[in-house]
């Protein structure tokens, strides 16, 4: 199906190619087709320009963003949350998803302060949350938690995190449960491959943990 949708139409004009080229990059991230991904992000950013499509442009980027995040590319993201921070910005919404690439930059740098600054930024947007960004911005602050060490903090934002779409059945909450049991009750990491299967990025994460931990 992707196969298919990689064939350009000539008769197709700028803005449907780079509407294209968007969906596709979304897709290919999905796959963990990292480098496919950014390639296809930055034609459809080329292609809307700020000029001809200020919205598509800002998603493009944001996109792109999220890319460098997943390869843990941090000189990189921080290029592209400075190309993020001069697209014009619409919207509560929009400037909530420029506040959360400002937050994973500063987490992923362990820049703690700024982790502050931001959190703080993005309370005083909480009447324009979206349930989903609720759940993103409560994982968040509990990785800051974590790094931190302060897991009765953690224990509570994973506790918060129930209320929303039974969140506590997903492979995220079962990563950072897995994580917070061991730090705090100095259990055992046991792995399930069947609670990761939607993310097997996480369940690498643990199986290395746990040989750390185990000194192999």
């Amino acid at each position: 199906m992707i196969d298919l949708f990689c064939v350009e139409t000539q008769a197709a004009n700028e803005y449907v190619q780079s509407q294209r080229r968007l969906l596709l990059g979304m897709a290919y991230n999905n796959l963990s087709q990292f480098t496919k991904a950014k390639q296809m992000y930055s034609a459809a950013a080329q292609g809307f320009t700020q000029k001809f499509s200020t919205h598509f442009y800002f998603i493009s980027r944001i996109n792109l963003f999220w890319v460098h995040y997943n390869q843990k590319n941090r000189h990189k993201m921080e290029l592209e949350l400075a190309e993020i921070q001069k697209c014009s910005i619409d919207s509560e919404g929009e400037a909530l998803r420029v506040l959360s690439c400002k937050l994973s930059f500063s987490l992923s740098i362990e820049n703690f302060d700024a982790c502050d600054e931001t959190i703080l930024e993005i309370e005083n947007k909480s009447s324009s949350m979206s349930e989903a960004f609720k759940i993103n911005f409560l994982i968040d602050k509990f990785n800051l938690e974590l790094k931190r060490s302060n897991f009765e903090l953690c224990q509570q934002y994973l506790h918060d995190m129930k209320k929303y779409r039974k969140y506590y059945l997903t492979s995220n909450y079962n990563f950072m449960k897995t994580l917070l049991d061991h730090y705090l009750k100095n259990t055992p990491i046991y792995v399930n491959d069947r609670d990761f299967k939607d993310s097997p990025y996480l369940l690498l994460q643990l199986k290395v943990i746990q040989k750390l931990r185990k000194g192999i």
